[in-house]
Order: C-alpha cells, then structure tokens, then sequence
C-alpha cells in the first residue's frame, strides 16, 4: 500500500554555498493512496517499538559480532585495552599537555591532522544515572556511551569530562564533597570507580574479586551516616558450594574497597531477581533489604541484616525497591516487574512489618533503577518501561506521564520511549524536590512531580549513538546519519562546525551506501529496506520489508556500482537485489546460496572492488570469504585464514584496494584471532594485518586513495595502519574521545577522515594540508581561551582550546569588587561555554578564569 505523508519544513543552511531551502518531505511506501502520518515535524516509525524481543534480538547480534573462543571474556579484553588508553591519555592530562588549535603529530610521525568533533549537538541519545550538585548549579549525568556529563541545572553548558574513561551502563552516581563514586551493572567487570578530580583520573575499587569472575552488581545504595557507607548488592558465584549467590557488600571509606556482609543462596532464598536494596538518601542511616519472600533491614547496630517480617514473593521477573521516610516512619514500596505480565506495586507504611497489593502497571521495568519515590511526598512515585508512569496514591494507580510516539514533534516536553533512570533529589538549599527522568532520547527534570517536564538536553548533549554515516559528495557540510532510537538523521545547519541535525524518521538505522554520492540514499531497519530519494532535498523515503530469513539484526546492503535505484540486500543466505520502479521498491532473491555447508552464518558484508565493479565481494558471520568476477553471477570461496583458532572471526568489514585489483582488506572480531586480514590473491587466501592492533572488534575500515592508509573503527578507539611502517597505531591524540567507533569514511573533497561513534556523535580528523607549523600534543603545556562577543549584552560565550572539567570564573568590576562566580565549570574543546551577565550594569570587567595552577584574564566590556 502507498502512502504518503507530509514532513517537516525545515530550513537546511550549508557552508557559503547553499542559502535556505524550505522541505517538504514526503514517504512512500508500496502501492495505494496517501494517507497521513503523525506527528510533525519528524516522521514516526509505527514500526518501530522497542519492547523486549527487540532488545533480546539486538543483544545477540551484539554478542555474534564479538565472536571469540569458548571462554574468552570480549568484554574484558576490551576494559584491559580502555584502562591502558586511559592511563597514557590520564598522564597527559594531568601534566598539562594539551595543545591549542594545532597539528597533531600521531602514529610516530606518519599522521598529521587534526580533531573535531561535528555532532550532532541537538539529537540526545541514551542517559543513564544522574546526580545534582545544588550548591555548585551543576548536574552530573552518564550516557550510555560511557561518559560523564556536567552541565548547569537549566541544562546549559553540557560538557563531557570522562572522554578518556569510558565507563559502562553506570545505575549509581553519588558526589561526597569532591569525590565522585559511581558503580555499574557491567558484566563480570570491576564496576565501582571514584574520581577527585572532576573525571582526569579515576580509581577502581577492590574487594568485588570473585563477582568480576562470574556476575555483576544489581543494585547500589549509599547511608546518611557520617562515613557515607556503601552497600552493594550482587549477583555472584560460590565455587564452594557451586552455586549462585546474591551478596551484600559493604564500604565504609568511600567506595575505595568492600568487604562481603552475607550472602543468600538461590536455592535457599530465590533468584537474584528477586533482591532489591534501598536507603532513605535523606533520612536515617539504615538499609532495607527485599529478597524472596522476606523483608530485611540493617541498621547501625546490626552486623548482618534482620529479618523485618515475611512479605508476598516474587516468582518471576525482577523486583524494584524505593521508599519514602519522614518523622512519622517509613514507607516502602516494591514493584514485581515481568516484562510479559507487567508490573504488580506491593505497599508497606510501616517499614515492612506488614504489606498489602496495590496497582498494576501494563509493563515491565526498563532498568532496576527505573523506579524511584518522591522526597517530600508520601505515596508520590514513579516507573520506567518502554513509557513512564506516575502514580500520587501509593501505588494504587497510575497514570502514563505520555505516550512514546508523542515525543515527535514535542521534543522539549514529551519524554522519549525508555526509561533507564529516575531519581528525585531534595535541594536542602532552597528546600525543593527535583526530578529527573533520563531517557532513550535525554535527560528531563521536573519540578513538579512529572505533571511537566522539560528536556535539558535539547543543545549540547553531544551523545548521539551512530551506527552509521554518509557526507553528502556534492556539499559535505551536509551529513546523514543512521542513529540507535533516534532515527534516520540530517545535517540541519552547523555554527562554527557545531552541526544541528534533523530526525528525518524515528528508529535504528544503519549502512548507509549510495552509488551518486548521496542524492539516493539506501539504509537498513530491524525489519525493512529504505531508500530516500533526493536525500539532500525533499527526501522521499521509500520502504521494503524484508522476507523471513535468517539476516542478521542490522543485515548489509552495497550499493550498486552504476544504478543509484538499486542496492544488493545481504539476506541471511542469499544476496536480494533491491530496485526502486516507479513508486514501489521489489526484491528479488539471487539463486547462490552462502550459507552451504556453514551451519547457519549470514552475510555480514558486501562490497566491490573500485577499480574493477565487476569484482564483488561477499563476508559472512563466520568469517567465510567469497569472491566474483562477474557481479555476483558465480562465486568462488576463499580456502581460509592463517593462524590458530581463525573460525572464531566474525567478518563486518570489507575494503577492497583502490590500487592493486588482487587486494582486499577484511575486518571483524579480534578476540581469539588477528582483527584484520589481507588477501593478495582476490581473496583465495589471507593473511594477518594487525600489528599494532589490540584484541578487539572492528566495525568499519576506511582507505585512502592509493592506499596510502587504513582507517579502522573499533571497539575501544580510532586506528590508522602505515603501510611503511606495517603496523597499525591508535590515533586518539588527546582530543578523540575513547569510545566505540561505529562506522568510518574518508570525504576527499575536505580531506577528512570521518568517524561515528556509539555514544558521542561524529568525529572528524582532517589531514594536514595547511602550511602551519605542526606541533606535537606534548610540546605545547598550556592555551588559551577565547571570549566573544566584545562588548557583550546578556551573554558571554568562552570558548577553550584546552580540557578544562573544573574551573572557576570571577568577574571582577574596574575597581577590583568581585561582581559575580561561577564554581566548577566545565570546558570542551569545540563547545563554547554561555556565562550569564545580564545582571552587570554597563561597563568594563575583568573576566578571571583558574583552571588548576593556570590562571587567565581577559577583559569585557558590557553594555
């Protein structure tokens, strides 16, 4: 059935070249007649709706990809590679060696360039746990990509201060003075960490040895006591008894270290599911603790936790825990969730010694911290699923705060689809409740109880999770991207290379090809073929479902080398052919079946050689090889790789050389075999090419013509390999954030080597071609900062050339009176910093900026 629907009107700005154009988009879909599409401005997917079989199929593509031998921790390999990246760009960091706006000297000389990162600056993606610093204005919240984000509480100025650490799926953050602690629920990896310096360096905790081997940590609290103690409760192994246990741990000096309380075996007192903890943040300093069919709580005279009294048991799903204390006692509410039946609220208003059944919610719990209580409101609280509820009742009811799909076109006041995180903080300085909700789509604060919300990462949060890009040929400052639940998106307009994006459709998009330089662009859904037609312009979107076969989550699709209708569909066992015909897209499945003899593998890649587009290229799953000569009429397979345990190789990548038409570049999973293999013979045989490389997962190559270089985005970091020096060399300088790369590719026509990431938007490096002195990142010690406009109105905007996650500002008057303060700010390169100074009255200051032992003062002139 046809459909056609009207889009957006947005107006598109590029370079010096292109002025204003108004857009008019339109989708079409098969045959039939229009029919209309809400809501505006951004088409949404009805399509899409990520419930828990999404997920589930999502995750086990994840886990194919980092194909690795039996007992080989991917995960691990990968933290061990982060923690060493880390320290290297953590000594740097804190001796000051950062540079200004100059050459990167990398790779021992063989690469010059220079970083940027290009955004998207207005598309938030995943957020994750959240804390308020109410006395310094300062939020603090983790992205999914692993990063720390400090900002103002009205959401201005978002600055990243962890690029260098990643840290993953953070559920606790808590700030004790000037230390930050934050824990994770990562998969048998060390997940409690501390930084005293606003995120330059960071200190793993000791004591969790035996759950980094098998389990994680579920659920975190820390007292109101005069040593903030810490309680972790975890999912782990008793190699005694063989079994697996749910364990209390404790730390008493601020997460540095934890010693083990109790543990609880299943087979005795139910599944770790079925355990949760809380902690009155501002109340008493005791820990309740529901697990199975029993209420505890440990208090300051305790040495284990006592059972409180019997409570209903949980049989299945997971159980959330929040609470509410105030001079009269204590409230705890506890949410069975079960992602098929939904949730069922259990109530107790006398600190568990007796319960009662309350509501019902129609879904399952996003996340163990998508529940949370109010501080100054008995019975208020909230849930997380795919939506997020409310209820002023005590769990009687609830009321859905908004539909999913009612964020499109209300972006600034309706939550997105999926709630990882909620938490309510009491400013006890101005005695008021804030509420924030992080979602799939940013960070929301309310300030009364979820009746509204506002979206405090509408700019700035620069956390966008690509799978894929592709620069418009023609005008690159126009850049499609393919984004995790945020969409197929467009470069809108960018200021100062700070570019705005538009979501064209909601969803998970990714390979995006296009044999005219990007006027037909083709991409991938969970579910469908689309093309969008005239993508720098009207973009007339055009959709193929695919057949059931055995395709992957996101399965490849290769352009076609001289038809921009046509694109080759990698599905499962069998390459489809994809043709736009008049208004309707059809697919037709090609009779080589790939999968013969392999056991189940699909196609993982697809491409053609450039110098000859008759030679095609075919990867699969497990690393199995084809080649063509013909486009794909017959197919010879490759004899295999060298090395030991090479049928652990899970093949995403394919890049055949620009020069030698017998040359072809093959990448995919590291862990238990070479990340890269090259073939001389068109792909009879190969050989390892990953000298330099860690044990880990590439997604993408790239090349340069004359393949005068390799480009590869990993799981850890950006690569370049040097054919003179036959090895490959991390090129993050100290500028590139240490994060998953995603997709890479090279745009001649700005000399720039384009990277996007999972979780912090797209990078640039444009090679050295200015005759500028280059400058090493350790030769430079100190830069400077720009302040604009001269003279100033409301704002001043301060822009840094150095990683700056803690500075003060004064503005002193002429007469030397400190006129106004601002405690902890945080600088990103490339990302000005908004001061406020509408209060001044008219006339010259001095701005003063400290940064460590770095001082700096510029004058200003308000009128």
């Amino acid at each position: 059935m046809q459909k056609k629907v009207a889009l957006l009107i947005v107006g598109i700005t590029v370079g010096l070249t292109i002025g204003t154009m108004i857009i008019l988009m339109i989708i079409t879909k098969g045959k039939g007649e229009p029919e209309d599409r809400m809501p505006e401005p951004t088409v949404y997917n009805e399509r899409h709706h990520e419930d828990a079989a999404q997920k589930d199929a999502r995750a086990a593509w994840i886990e194919q990809m980092h194909a690795a031998a039996p007992g080989t921790d991917w995960r691990k390999l990968d933290l061990q590679t982060r923690m060493a990246l880390a320290a290297n760009r953590t000594a740097l960091l804190q001796a000051g060696s950062t540079r200004s706006d100059s050459w990167d000297t990398l790779a021992t000389g063989y690469l010059v360039g220079k970083w940027s990162e290009t955004g998207s600056f207005n598309t938030a993606g995943r957020m994750r746990a959240t804390e308020v610093d109410f006395e310094n204005n300062n939020i603090y919240t983790f992205t999914q990509g692993g990063n720390l984000w400090k900002g103002d509480l009205s959401g201005d100025n978002w600055a990243v201060i962890n690029d260098h650490f990643n840290i993953q799926s953070a559920h606790f953050l808590r700030k004790t003075d000037s230390l930050l602690i934050v824990a994770t629920d990562a998969w048998a990896t060390q997940s409690v960490y501390r930084t005293a310096d606003e995120g330059i360096s960071w200190e793993a905790c000791t004591g969790f040895e035996n759950m980094t081997e098998w389990g994680y940590i579920m659920d975190v609290e820390m007292l109101n006591d005069a040593t903030h103690t810490i309680y972790a409760l975890v999912l782990e192994w008793d190699y005694t008894d063989w079994g697996a246990i749910t364990s209390l741990y404790r730390s008493t000096d601020l997460g540095a270290s934890f010693d083990l309380v109790q543990s609880y075996r299943e087979d005795t007192h139910g599944a770790s599911n079925t355990f949760a903890i809380w902690a009155p943040r501002y109340g008493t300093p005791d820990l309740y603790l529901a697990g199975g069919d029993t209420m505890y709580v440990l208090t300051p005279a305790d040495t284990i936790p006592a059972v409180v009294q019997a409570m209903p048991a949980a049989t299945s799903g997971t159980r959330l825990f929040c609470g509410y204390q105030d001079a009269d006692g204590t409230s705890l509410y506890v949410a069975n969730s079960n992602y098929a039946t939904g949730t069922q609220i259990l109530a107790s208003e006398d600190a568990g010694m007796t319960w009662e059944v309350r509501g019902t919610i129609p879904e399952g719990n996003f996340s163990k911290a998508s529940f949370n209580c109010s501080q100054t409101e008995e019975g208020f609280m909230w849930f997380g699923g795919v939506d997020c509820y409310r209820s002023f009742n005590g769990g009687a009811s609830f009321t859905k705060i908004n539909e999913w799909w009612e964020y499109y076109g209300s972006e600034s006041n309706k939550l997105h689809a999926d709630i990882p995180y909620i938490f309510s903080f009491m400013d006890t300085i101005a005695n008021e409740e804030l509420l924030l909700i992080s979602t799939d789509g940013g960070l929301y604060s309310s300030s009364n109880n979820g009746l509204s919300n506002a979206n405090i990462t509408m700019e700035g949060m620069r956390n966008a999770q690509y799978y894929d890009m592709y620069t418009y040929r023609l005008v690159p400052e126009v850049i499609y991207a393919g984004s995790q639940d945020q969409g197929f998106q467009r470069s809108n307009f960018h200021i100062d290379n700070q570019y705005y994006f538009d979501q064209l459709i909601s969803g998970d998009y990714g390979h995006l090809v296009s044999s005219d330089g990007g006027d037909h662009l083709w991409m991938v859904y969970p579910g469908f073929v689309m093309l969008a037609e005239d993508a720098s312009g009207p973009a007339n979107l055009y959709f193929w479902d695919f057949p059931a076969t055995n395709a992957l989550w996101l399965p490849p699709i290769m352009e076609d080398p001289e038809n921009p209708l046509v694109c080759w569909w990698g599905g499962g066992d069998h390459l489809y052919k994809i043709s736009k015909i008049g208004g309707t897209i059809t697919g037709v499945q090609q009779s080589f079946d790939f999968d013969t003899g392999l056991g189940g593998s699909a196609i993982a890649a697809i491409a053609y050689s450039p110098i000859n587009t008759d030679y095609w290229y075919v990867l699969m799953s497990n690393g199995t090889f084809f080649s063509s000569t013909d486009r794909g009429v017959s197919w010879t397979k490759s004899v295999g790789f060298d090395g030991p345990d090479s049928h652990y190789f899970y093949g995403s990548s394919i890049i055949p050389s620009t020069t030698d038409l017998n040359k072809v570049y093959i990448g995919g999973s590291g862990y238990s075999n070479p990340p890269v293999y090259v073939s001389t013979d068109n792909g009879a045989s190969f050989e390892s090419m990953s000298e330099g490389l860690p044990s880990t997962l590439v997604y993408d190559m790239a090349i340069l013509p004359g393949d005068s270089m390799l480009f590869a985005a990993t799981e850890v970091a950006p690569y370049v390999y040097i054919p003179e020096a036959g090895s490959w060399f991390e090129m993050g300088g100290t500028d590139a954030p240490y994060q998953t790369y995603w997709a890479v590719e090279y745009v001649d026509t700005i000399h720039t080597v384009r990277f996007g990431t999972y979780g912090r938007g797209i990078w640039d490096f444009r090679l050295y071609e200015e005759p500028e002195p280059v400058v090493g990142i350790n030769e430079v010690t100190n830069a400077d900062f720009l302040v604009y406009p001269q003279p100033a109105h409301d704002v001043v905007m301060i822009r840094s050339e150095i990683y700056a996650p803690d500075v003060s500002i004064r503005i002193y008057a002429a007469d030397g009176q400190l006129q106004q303060t601002v405690n902890s700010a945080a600088f990103n390169k490339n990302s000005p910093y908004s001061l406020d100074v509408s209060t001044l009255t008219p006339g010259v200051y001095f701005l003063e900026m400290k940064y460590g032992h770095q001082a700096f003062t510029r004058k200003i002139i308000v009128y």
